[in-house]
């Protein structure tokens, strides 16, 4: 009988959609087919689930994958394990809820369930959202330090982080490195659970960190999307200005900004701290991108003469999924 019932899972589970490069894990998918198929009543209580070599050979995923998710399904006693005969699902009902507090609950679904047909939201959707939010209350809420001098957080580096997070029970902050010495002082490193750092400031940080490492999740950047928007639009053979904040720095914002437009005409470059050759951008460039460490060092930004924009860099696609992982892990 088990037999048959775990091949009726395997059947049931087999068929769950994975976006192999979406934003949550794939331990974390597999986990939320599992749910969703417990809350919707395909796999009923006591039914057992597939071997883990079974169901990653069908999912086409390492069976660690497999295991991971059967791990976060034990722990949030969504299955039970039985020795040498695999995972089953257990769903304890036994909640000693009165009649009265049962149909209080029950009037509070009611327009949950209405909202939800009205916007046209499927049951398993519905279901899905339910069981995200449990998880959002009963996980407590994890901090997520994003790295930068002041000139870079401002420039949408948290925002992006923020909102990538959105779905997770995080709290995203800036904190500079004069806010990160303030922290180590104080003792309260120990309140922040992962540190964003940018891998191209690590060493500035790092030293700070002493203690904290395994928290560190390394950063790559990339130019903020309205940046890339305005600069693809530009014309291929503008002349081209970038200003940074010191003579290293400029050669790398120039290769950022070939990234996303051709510069065919040589861009004429300047650090802040030559102020001749700043001025000798503004005077003959067409357009200027400046870097954020660099803009709070120009007099007045109202005066510059050229249209201009500043080269913001924000977390790339792969260091939000780093994060995004390394939050799902317990």
């Amino acid at each position: 009988m088990d037999d048959q019932r775990e091949d009726t899972t395997s059947i049931i589970l087999s068929k769950a959609f994975l976006e192999r490069n979406g934003a949550q894990p794939l331990h974390v998918q597999i986990r939320n087919a599992v749910e969703l198929a417990i809350f919707s009543g395909e796999i009923p209580d006591g039914a057992p689930l597939p071997s883990v070599r079974q169901l990653s050979s069908e999912l086409n995923v390492a069976p660690n994958t497999v295991v991971r998710a059967y791990q976060d399904l034990l722990r949030d006693e969504w299955v039970e394990a039985s020795p040498k005969r695999g995972y089953f699902v257990r769903i304890d009902t036994d909640d000693h809820l009165s009649d009265s507090a049962r149909s209080y609950l029950m009037s509070l679904l009611d327009p949950v369930i209405d909202a939800s047909r009205e916007l046209g939201v499927s049951e398993s959707t519905l279901l899905q959202l339910i069981a995200e939010q449990i998880r959002t209350h009963r996980d407590p809420v994890r901090k997520v330090a994003v790295l930068g001098n002041p000139e870079n957080l401002k420039s949408g580096r948290v925002e992006v982080t923020r909102e990538a997070l959105a779905d997770l029970n995080a709290e995203v902050v800036g904190v500079s490195y004069k806010d990160l010495e303030e922290y180590r002082s104080s003792g309260t490193l120990d309140d922040i659970d992962i540190f964003f750092l940018p891998v191209a400031e690590r060493q500035q940080a790092r030293p700070l960190l002493t203690d904290e490492l395994s928290k560190i999740v390394p950063v790559t950047t990339r130019l903020r999307t309205d940046v890339q928007e305005r600069l693809a639009s530009l014309p291929p053979d503008v002349r081209m200005g970038a200003i940074a904040g010191t003579r290293e720095n400029v050669s790398r914002l120039v290769g950022i900004l070939k990234q996303y437009h051709p510069l065919r005409v040589s861009p004429i470059t300047a650090h802040v701290l030559d102020e001749d050759a700043v001025q000798h951008v503004f005077d003959n460039a067409e357009f200027v991108a400046i870097s954020s460490r660099a803009l709070p060092y120009i007099p007045s930004t109202a005066d510059i003469p050229r249209p201009w924009i500043e080269a913001a860099m924000v977390p790339d696609e792969k260091s939000i999924r780093r994060l995004r992982l390394r939050l799902h892990s317990p």
